[in-house]
């Protein structure tokens, strides 16, 4: 972590948030897949004063250590932007870690985007979760109390509210910056294939051009309505970019 953001490491600050993971069973009946409503682990619940919470459970096979885990718990509580995820709590306990969002009825754009719901994600809804999700990056790199890289901007980490407003998650992987810094190299890359910028991927040069690059793969992918990258089913696919190359 860089000096700015010394104030994060005040996890105990954020007791008030804590819930135990028998009330998270109960909240979501022991994890019911009644109670899902989207891929990636994703959920709904109803909290003990009847409020109904999206809840987020991560796999245990996720990669996300205890230090992501935090990062990410401290990172949603202390920012807040419209086109941000707000966080109401979380749990950890044992190999568990899960997170509690208010209501996301929609689940991630990912799951409307390339799922059979796509033909109902008309232009204004497309322009208007572009709008939104750049908004969220400008306000990360420039707005906010801390000047932050996301790292791993793709539709799966775009949640949709019951007006399919976007809200940005997952940041887990974000890198802090000083306010007066432009770029890091990183030694560990991390992230997602088909929205790594080449200079990120390639050489491990992180700065705000790399979520840039992410969001401008993510808008042909909301334009197009075709996803990015390779599939396991389909090892000889083309990527995004190479098949719209192919068209000029």
């Amino acid at each position: 972590m860089v000096d700015q953001a010394r104030d994060l490491d005040d996890f105990d600050s954020l007791q008030p948030m804590i819930f135990t993971y028998a009330s998270v069973k109960r909240a979501t009946s022991n994890f019911a897949e009644v109670n899902q409503v989207g891929q990636g682990s994703f959920g709904e619940g109803k909290l003990s004063n009847g409020e109904v919470v999206a809840i987020k459970r991560l796999a245990r096979n996720s990669g996300q250590g205890l230090d992501q885990f935090k990062n990410e718990v401290m990172l949603l509580a202390k920012l807040h932007h419209k086109n941000l995820v707000k966080l109401i709590g979380f749990c950890m306990s044992k190999t568990e870690r899960v997170l509690i969002y208010v209501s996301l009825p929609n689940s991630s754009l990912d799951h409307i985007l390339f799922g059979p719901r796509q033909a109902s994600l008309g232009w204004e809804s497309r322009f208007r979760i572009i709008i939104g999700v750049a908004n969220a990056v400008l306000y990360l790199h420039e707005d906010s109390r801390f000047k932050i890289i996301q790292r791993d901007l793709k539709p799966s980490n775009i949640l949709l509210d019951h007006q399919l407003n976007p809200k940005v998650a997952d940041l887990g992987l974000a890198r802090l910056f000083n306010d007066d810094q432009s770029q890091s190299d990183i030694k560990g890359i991390v992230g997602t294939p088909g929205y790594m910028a080449p200079e990120y991927a390639r050489q491990g040069k992180i700065s705000t051009k790399s979520d840039v690059y992410s969001l401008g793969i993510m808008i042909l992918e909301v334009v197009t309505g075709q996803r990015n990258g390779f599939s396991d089913q389909q090892p000889d696919e083309q990527g995004l970019i190479p098949r719209m190359s192919n068209l000029t």
